[in-house]
């Protein structure tokens, strides 16, 4: 476990924006790498229901700035608007639309 991971302190924080873009953006270069290794090692992936669990885990969020992870020791008031906006483009990438089973996790 990392030196500065929040749950050894006992603190579990949602990353917040700027981290949940990153990850968008590192599963859309890097996919189906992920998804190759993850297949070798016998691990479950879907992507597309990660975005989904993702997605209704922040939409249920209070408004008005909830605590959220930015960075190593660094957790400040987050919008989880802001959040959900990342998200809907890592949804875009996935093209969430092409299969009814996806567009179901959507609905989450």
């Amino acid at each position: 476990m990392q030196r500065h991971c929040s749950v050894r302190r006992g603190l579990l924080r949602l990353p917040g924006r700027r981290l949940v873009a990153t990850w968008a953006r590192r599963n859309h270069r890097h996919g189906g790498r992920l998804a190759q290794l993850a297949n070798a090692s016998s691990w479950d992936t879907d992507p597309h229901a990660t975005v989904a669990v993702a997605r209704s885990i922040y939409g249920h969020l209070p408004k008005g700035g909830t605590p959220l992870w930015l960075g190593i020791r660094n957790v400040g008031k987050g919008d989880p608007a802001a959040v959900l906006a990342a998200l809907a483009d890592a949804s875009g990438r996935l093209d969430l639309s092409g299969s009814s089973r996806l567009q179901t996790l959507t609905r989450i």
